[in-house]
């Protein structure tokens, strides 16, 4: 009901704001767009063709009538005849349009990034297309880029526009003989991932974005998204059925802007798997990182207690939080988090800040950092609270905070979201979001942003076959908070066996990595140590053959000299593979060190270790629901003539 009530009256607002933020009005006001031609009435045209740097991905564009485009990979068609649509009080600007000569330009760029690797490169083609409604005379630009593994677009206007925003039309029309994978919690990515022939997608119904579609005959994997949103709703995909899917404001109705630039509409398009996993499009789609994280040492990636899982009712307490210090620093984990209960350590929240400054202190003394859980519903909706709110944060010397219950895409709540990140880093506090929307670059624009939920994690159960999954849906759009590790609490281990839920802390990356198991419980078993040194950020991943989505998936993952294995193994059965050791550098020697399924003692773990070399290769039987995980460390100064 509340939830209603405000969106009701936000909607008020914007219609109130935008009477007379007409298309119409619009082009009076700004008139036509500066060294532009249009084709004349009746000069045929044929539709506009634009290709990614290595001309496998083509796309294109109808030039007169309807925004009508089409996209190819290595010849295969994988969108056909969609359609480019918004509609501004009542008028689809998508329609009875002119299409002008659009400007090309290559562009390289490479940023830090963190996660699967350390470096990312910006590789595309843009294109500026000049439009014109000849209804209402409106110009503006579809601004176009296209990467070797993706294409977008958006709509730009004018600095000044206004326009009161009704809906948008714009469409993605998949191969029917692909199989979709996808999941309908659209407000907080929580759904179970179903699996469906593209023809056969349910009508009517509202699919989460990062939707992934499975091209037959293993020719490619397209997954369509958004990215960069700034004064601008989220979008679900509403399915019209026969594979066609409409974006979908969901979560909103009419909404004002000025001086407008659309969120990206992203077709992410893969060749393989391994492709998927390592695509950059949606970080390369998002604004760069801002000039404020120069300076950035004090972002630091690393493991975090969570005492929510194990004892929810003590977590809530003082002394539950300085015991879990002791537990962290005896795992070398670099943080804590205290969440939800602390508010009740004094009867202000000045008061029970005093109480946390306590635990942040005792943590720093260990060597650990302090991350306060805190309710968007509860203060940070508004700016002058948010002043107040880090203002004791950074008093209490807390390293960072972890904002829940945002579930929400409203243009408001999109605004929120950047407005705490910023907010954050000026008081120089890490950020990770439970319960958010989907992940849209903003890691790259802001990198005190560690983590985001929007995951089915251990915090519902370890369902082995989400798992085969969600390395190759959820993950493409970065870090997820997943808390994987709870194995004595049954009801969140669900079927996975122990080895299974190793390979969580190794294949689902989160820079800030909540283990939700007890730290002091991990310390007692065989794989303390592999806990211990496990990193949260990579050098390079790889995603190994034996991978296939909703069966298996297989990384090796390599930091520093090191080397990381890892399997998950779906709910369908036992399976055995063989795994080449080809992925590790050539002319060392590593020990290897692996854990895996005891076959006659589910779930628990059995541990080996040996030699391992590039040319070796190692044989594994996982369980069903099972899996395995393992280091290879270089062995220091040993170099083989080859």
């Amino acid at each position: 009901m509340f939830r209603k009530t405000v969106r009701s009256l936000f909607q008020l607002s914007a219609r109130i704001k935008g009477i007379g933020a007409t298309a119409k009005y619009a082009a009076k006001s700004f008139g036509a767009l500066t060294d532009v031609s249009f084709p004349g009435d009746d000069e045929v045209l044929f539709p506009f063709e634009m290709s990614s740097p290595d001309g496998k991905l083509r796309a294109f564009l109808n030039r007169r009538g309807e925004l009508l485009y089409n996209v190819f990979l290595d010849g295969e068609q994988i969108i056909t005849d969609s359609y480019m649509g918004l509609v501004i009080k009542g008028v689809d600007i998508g329609k009875d349009v002119l299409v002008g000569e659009p400007s090309e330009d290559p562009s390289v760029t490479e940023y830090r990034d963190r996660g699967n690797d350390t470096t990312a490169v910006d590789r595309h083609r843009q294109y500026l297309v000049p439009v014109r409604h000849v209804p209402t005379g409106l110009e503006y630009i579809i601004e176009i880029r296209i990467w070797n593994d993706g294409f977008g677009f958006r709509f730009v206007f004018r600095p000044g526009m206004r326009f009161l925003i009704n809906d948008e039309t714009t469409t993605f029309r998949l191969p029917m003989d692909s199989v979709c994978w996808y999941q309908t919690d659209v407000e907080k990515l929580q759904g179970k991932t179903m699996k469906q022939e593209t023809r056969y997608l349910p009508e009517d119904v509202d699919l989460a974005c990062l939707a992934l579609f499975e091209l037959k005959n293993d020719k490619g994997y397209v997954m369509i998204t958004e990215a960069d949103l700034k004064n601008y709703p989220g979008a679900a995909l509403f399915s019209k059925g026969r594979g066609e899917l409409k974006i979908d404001f969901w979560d909103s109705g009419d909404f004002y802007v000025e001086g407008c630039v659309s969120p990206w509409r992203l077709i992410i398009a893969c060749r393989s798997l391994n492709d998927l996993v390592n695509c950059k499009v949606i970080k390369n789609a998002a604004e760069p990182e801002r000039g404020m994280f120069a300076d950035d040492a004090w972002i630091i990636p690393g493991k975090s207690a969570w005492s929510f899982l194990i004892k929810e009712q003590k977590s809530q307490r003082l002394e539950t939080a300085m015991l879990y210090n002791s537990y962290a620093h005896e795992m070398g984990y670099q943080y804590n988090i205290i969440d939800a209960g602390w508010r009740m350590w004094g009867i202000t929240e000045g008061q029970a800040f005093k109480k946390v400054a306590l635990a942040a202190r005792d943590a720093a003394v260990k060597g650990v950092g302090i991350f306060v859980w805190k309710s968007v519903r509860k203060g940070p909706y508004f700016s002058l609270y948010r002043k107040l709110f880090f203002k004791r944060c950074l008093k209490a010397g807390v390293a960072g905070v972890k904002l829940d219950h945002i579930e929400s895409e409203t243009q408001f709540m999109i605004n929120v979201y950047r407005r705490f990140l910023e907010e954050a880093a000026e008081n120089r506090l890490m950020v990770l979001l439970h319960n958010p929307q989907k992940p849209t670059g903003l890691s790259r624009t802001y990198p005190n942003l560690m983590s985001m939920e929007a995951i089915r994690g251990v915090q519902s159960l370890c369902d082995p076959d989400d798992t085969a999954i969600l390395p190759f849906t959820r993950l493409v759009a970065g870090d997820a908070d997943y808390t994987p590790l709870c194995f004595t609490v049954p009801e969140h281990r669900g079927f996975a066996t122990i080895a299974h839920m190793l390979a969580n802390t190794v294949i689902m990356t989160s820079s800030f990595m909540t283990i939700s198991e007890d730290p002091h419980v991990v310390s007692q078993q065989i794989f303390a140590d592999f806990i211990r040194q496990l990193p949260t950020t990579w050098d390079k991943t790889t995603v190994l053959p034996q991978s296939r989505i909703g069966d298996v998936a297989v990384f090796a993952r390599k930091k520093g000299e090191n080397w990381y294995i890892a399997a998950q193994n779906s709910d369908k059965g036992a399976r055995e593979i063989t795994v080449r050791l080809d992925f590790l550098d050539g002319g060392c020697s590593y020990e290897l060190e692996l854990f895996f399924d005891d076959k006659d003692k589910r779930p628990d773990v059995k541990r080996i270790s040996g030699p391992s070399r590039r040319d070796d290769a190692i044989k594994i039987l996982m369980l069903t629901g099972g899996g395995f995980a393992g280091k290879f460390t270089k062995l220091t100064g040993e170099v083989i003539s080859l």
